[in-house]
């Protein structure tokens, strides 16, 4: 089995999240996700060039945020139809 990669990801705050700041995020080169965790949701923003390697290595990764690391699955990747990039994911703790 090959080694899991390590994603970065923060913490979005208050005021980054909606159909505008997403936007923003995505020029910046970040991926807007949540890491839905029993009943709660945390909303995230991870690097978005490593993630098509994480999605073709069987979507799972190592997620690095707040000084831990994690290893995730991605749930759901949400691309863009005509740019296939990413648009927003949704991550598990695996």
């Amino acid at each position: 089995m090959s080694a899991l990669i390590t994603i970065k990801g923060r913490l979005r705050k208050e005021d980054e999240q909606g159909k505008n700041s997403c936007r923003r995020l995505r020029t910046r080169g970040e991926v807007p996700a949540n890491l839905l965790d029993n009943a709660k949701s945390t909303a995230l923003a991870i690097e978005a060039k490593l993630l098509p390697i994480a999605w073709k290595k069987g979507k799972t990764f190592q997620l690095e945020f707040n000084g831990t690391v994690k290893s995730v699955l991605i749930k759901e990747l949400q691309i863009d139809p005509v740019k296939r990039d990413a648009l927003h994911v949704d991550l598990m703790y695996a």
